[in-house]
């Protein structure tokens, strides 16, 4: 059998370019990617006289922090999460320590991207920053407060918004969650999609919730 030399190598060049076409590539430009972002909206715990903790979860190692703002949404301060003296960084949770005045607190969490953490290089990334949050809180000079109890939810995540929406409460100090929430949890996505994203996207991040 005879064959022509030079259009045997022309056809291998042939296969190895269609590797390279666009119809190819766009197979692997299918794979998403995810982008540095919040995992959950910010919320609220552990109130103190002066001061509360505003928790954050992202899904890739950053650096955050809070911003306090005045009312024009102008950094005040910058509230890091330190410990023994260090900044906590190249980490995925953060617990601000963040001050209050007379119950009333602005702020919005801010971070960057940690694309590479070595001992004497780092690298960051994208930076992102929540929506501004205006919050009022319960203070010890109220006689009062007033408490939503939200229990046996087993998962259905509508049922947060529902619930709090239906009450009858024209304040909410507290949010206390009794239970009952799960079935069963094996990840920190669990715990994020099926609780600290239905609460925080309704009223965690502005309302204390245990």
């Amino acid at each position: 059998m005879s064959f022509n030399r030079r259009n045997f190598l022309k056809g291998l060049g042939l296969i190895g370019l269609g590797a390279s076409t666009p119809s190819y590539a766009n197979k692997f430009a299918e794979v998403k990617i995810d982008e540095f972002a919040f995992a959950c909206p910010p919320y609220l715990q552990n109130l103190k006289d002066n001061t509360i903790t505003v928790c954050s979860i992202f899904n890739k190692p950053c650096l955050a922090w809070v911003e306090v703002l005045d009312e024009n949404n102008q950094v005040l301060t910058k509230v890091y999460e330190v410990e023994d003296g260090m900044r906590n960084a190249n980490a995925e949770v953060f617990k601000f320590k963040v001050p209050t005045k007379n119950g009333k607190l602005k702020y919005r969490v801010a971070a960057k991207e940690i694309t590479k953490f070595e001992p004497y290089k780092i690298e960051y990334g994208k930076e992102i920053q929540s929506e501004p949050l205006d919050i009022t809180l319960p203070t010890l000079k109220q006689d009062s407060i007033n408490c939503l109890i939200l229990n046996d939810i087993h998962e259905d995540k509508d049922s947060y918004a529902f619930l709090y929406d239906k009450s009858k409460l024209a304040k909410k100090d507290l949010v206390f969650l009794n239970g009952d929430l799960f079935h069963y949890v094996t990840n920190q996505q669990d715990l994020t999609d099926k609780l600290l994203k239905p609460i925080g996207e309704k009223f965690a991040s502005k309302t204390l919730s245990s």
